[in-house]
């Protein structure tokens, strides 16, 4: 039944988006339909590769590097530093750079970095997510 349900959704999201350049385009070239191209879309998450914290010391201005792939497209890389508690000590989305690469530039000073965890959520155009955790 659960395996139903998600097909039925994904049928849905892929009829109101079939026309969408993204799947056109990715369609294209392939014995598929765009509207197939957003249903295996549906089907498939995106994936946080990497989280690169060499540059950052807790410091204001400073940038976190986070690797985010997807088979269509990653439509957003939100981040959240969390001290060994669990309390949230800055978020905010990450802009994309250059190929795989998301860049999120800090707010906060964060006097105890070094036992700081950073939360990299890559999300796709159907909303599906993926977590990645980087603990010092």
């Amino acid at each position: 039944m659960a395996h139903q349900e998600a097909f039925r959704e994904a049928i849905a999201y892929a009829k109101s988006v079939k026309d969408e350049p993204i799947y056109i385009n990715k369609a294209q070239g392939t014995t598929m339909s765009a509207f197939n191209a957003a249903v295996a879309d549906w089907f498939n998450k995106p994936k946080v590769l990497e989280i690169n914290a060499n540059g950052w010391t807790g410091g204001i201005g400073q940038t976190i590097r986070m690797k985010a792939q997807d088979d269509t497209l990653v439509a957003m890389v939100h981040v959240v530093i969390k001290d060994v508690d669990g309390t949230m000590l800055e978020e905010g989305d990450a802009v994309q750079s250059d190929g795989l690469w998301w860049i999120y530039t800090t707010t906060t000073v964060i006097s105890n970095s070094s036992t700081s965890n950073i939360v990299a959520t890559a999300q796709d155009l159907p909303g599906n997510i993926a977590e990645m955790i980087w603990q010092n």
